[in-house]
């Protein structure tokens, strides 16, 4: 009896079943062990069995969901017929695996074809349902795809949860009755804390000065949204950064009179961020856009810079990583042959190299620990610059932190070579991403061992400006790492 079968509510005959494979089923669709235990005492010793299995969502007085079986036994010439109700807490998630039959992916605008194939050609068992500019769904045809079991890993998906649909309307109070009404048919009594809303991306980052975040008009409709949904969930709160595990209300802004409704569990350091875009205060000048993606690799990539660290940037003008990596308490050695900031530039803890990446003797290197690399040149170049620096050079680098530009998306499909490769170079653990603050390009960053991927403490929670906002410590990897070769 497969767990596809046993969720159709329907009647299932099948000869002499193993009782392994059904306490297997069980837990699957998520019943816990005493549960499965049940199945095995009830059915595991019939050779032919007729039941019938009818589930349940919640219960109004407890986080539970239950089933009734009803079966027909034949051992020998004796035939009995039984019905039982069985009530359980959840083994992983509480949102029945049944109701959540879709997946939203929130991308960078111009990637959604990059973002799409590098979904399908992973997962077979999704199917592409809807796309808008930065918006696209999935359905799962795969009954292994279902909450508490699968996490998506995706270099180009910023963020994805699982799609409850879309609500219609002009009117934006009416928009938020009809999310209330979906979430608590969804949630009942059960946790949720955080709502998430935000708009899709308007553009590119960085282009005519946008850049992702809660727009105004995000912030109002959470307001209206907060309003409408807290007399149900009293706990609810808004835009801030979740907590690991945290099951979490997202909002899409697809249009003004089109919202798309969703949920997540917070279990990946994006997730933690409304719309997948980290949150914090800018300081009150910016070198460059550099600044806003060193941050978010940071972290996102979880990577432990120190105060002291010496941090060499290969690709520095004018300044805005090293602006950031200063702030931290790092020494840096900038390295390009263009003006500096005067405000970067000037800091004691910085030297600038006016020259080419490969024409920097190693002896202005001895000291350096991270690497990080943001050069206007195709991947190929820059890996080469990075394996000149590591192989040849042969410096003890913990880290590297690189942006690899894609002039054409077409470079997308080798995204798994440039991850070997950092792994060739002796960086077992690489992740890729396309942060929210990139362009058409993504970062790479890779460590030299695991157990230097370490939690960072969370800022605290400042009350964002205009597309600001806060990190989350959350740890848990969101990409897959890729093993040394021969491993």
């Amino acid at each position: 009896m497969s767990g596809h079968e046993l969720r159709r509510r329907g009647r299932i005959c099948f000869p002499s079943v193993r009782t392994p494979s059904i306490r297997q089923h069980c837990r699957k669709i998520g019943f816990c062990h005493g549960v499965c235990r049940l199945f095995e005492y009830m059915m595991g010793r019939t050779r032919w069995i007729a039941v019938r299995v009818d589930f349940g969502r919640r219960l109004h007085d407890g986080d539970m969901q239950w089933l009734t079986i009803r079966s027909e036994t034949q051992n020998s010439d004796v035939a009995e017929t039984f019905t039982l109700s069985i009530f359980a807490f959840p083994r992983q998630s509480p949102i029945m695996s049944e109701s959540a039959q879709f997946l939203f992916v929130c991308c960078q605008i111009g990637a959604e074809k990059t973002c799409k194939q590098e979904i399908l050609n992973r997962y077979p068992g999704l199917k592409f349902a809807f796309s808008r500019s930065g918006f696209l769904t999935f359905k799962a045809v795969d009954t292994s795809i279902r909450p508490g079991s699968f996490q998506l890993v995706s270099t180009f998906a910023r963020l994805w949860g699982w799609s409850l649909g879309k609500t219609n309307s002009s009117d934006t109070t009416e928009l938020a009755k009809n999310v209330a009404a979906q979430i608590e048919t969804l949630a009942g009594d059960k946790p949720f804390t955080m709502l998430h809303c935000w708009q899709r991306d308007l553009t590119m980052p960085g282009k005519n000065g946008f850049e992702p975040g809660i727009s105004p008009v995000a912030e109002t409709a959470g307001q209206i949204l907060l309003e409408a949904i807290q007399p149900r969930l009293p706990g609810l709160r808004l835009n801030r950064p979740s907590k690991r595990g945290e099951l979490t209300i997202c909002v899409v802004l697809i249009e003004s009179d089109e919202w798309w409704v969703g949920w997540h569990d917070s279990a990946m350091i994006a997730q933690s961020w409304p719309g997948g875009v980290p949150q914090f205060e800018l300081p009150p000048k910016l070198a460059s856009r550099a600044w806003l993606k060193v941050h978010e690799a940071v972290l996102w990539g979880q990577i432990p810079i120190e105060k002291g660290d010496v941090v060499a940037e290969i690709g520095s003008a004018p300044g805005g990583a090293a602006q950031y990596m200063l702030e931290r308490g790092a020494t840096v050695i900038a390295i390009d042959p263009a003006e500096m900031d005067p405000s970067v530039a000037e800091h004691p803890s910085l030297t600038h190299v006016r020259r080419r990446a490969r024409d920097v003797p190693k002896r202005d290197l001895m000291n350096v620990r991270w690497l990080v690399v943001d050069v206007n040149m195709p991947p190929s170049y820059t890996l080469e610059v990075i394996r000149d620096y590591i192989e040849t050079r042969k410096l003890d680098i913990r880290g590297v932190i690189a942006t690899l530009k894609l002039p054409d998306w077409k470079l997308a499909a080798e995204v798994d070579q440039y991850r070997q490769q950092f792994v060739n170079m002796g960086f077992p653990v690489v992740r890729t991403r396309q942060l929210a603050f990139n362009r058409q390009e993504l970062c790479v960053v890779a460590l030299r061992k695991r157990f230097e991927r370490r939690t960072l403490k969370s800022n605290k929670f400042k009350k964002p400006r205009r597309q600001e906002a806060v990190s989350s410590g959350d740890s848990l990897p969101e990409n897959v790492d890729v093993p040394p070769q021969g491993a």
